[in-house]
């Protein structure tokens, strides 16, 4: 289990809390509950947390064959995702992701940046062969 429960609980994630440059992810799972508490009202497009990467905000990034197995909870400040928290502030660090999946449950964070996939950010459409859980 991963926890950041401080009133800094910002970039949080199962395998990397932060990527600042350019980052892949390839073949990585998170079997662990992850979970931050930051309840700042204006962070929730840059402090996240997820199964594979809390943030990452200026640089693309790219998962290929992740997953996530593990319970996600954030608070009102954090932007939550199954597999990453923020993936990228705009269409120049665009997330990418292919063959990925998250399973756990998703909880809290900010009611508009929560998602199985990516909480916050952009995705390229590149991005193929990914699932989640749908509720029925």
């Amino acid at each position: 289990t991963v926890s950041g429960s401080s009133s800094y609980g910002y970039h949080i994630g199962g395998i990397a809390g932060y990527a600042y440059y350019a980052a892949d992810f390839i073949n990585c799972y998170n079997k662990g509950n992850v979970s931050a508490n930051c309840s700042a009202s204006y962070s929730q497009t840059t402090y996240g947390v997820g199964g594979i990467l809390g943030s990452g905000v200026y640089a693309a990034r790219n998962f290929t064959n992740c997953y996530n197995l593990g319970n996600i909870t954030g608070g009102t400040g954090n932007s939550v995702g199954g597999i990453v928290g923020v993936g990228g502030s705009s269409a120049s660090y665009q997330a990418t992701l292919k063959n990925s999946y998250s399973n756990g449950t998703i909880s809290g964070g900010y009611s508009y940046y929560k998602s199985d996939l990516v909480g916050y950010g952009y995705v390229n459409s590149a991005s193929s062969n990914n699932y989640y859980p749908v509720l029925l």
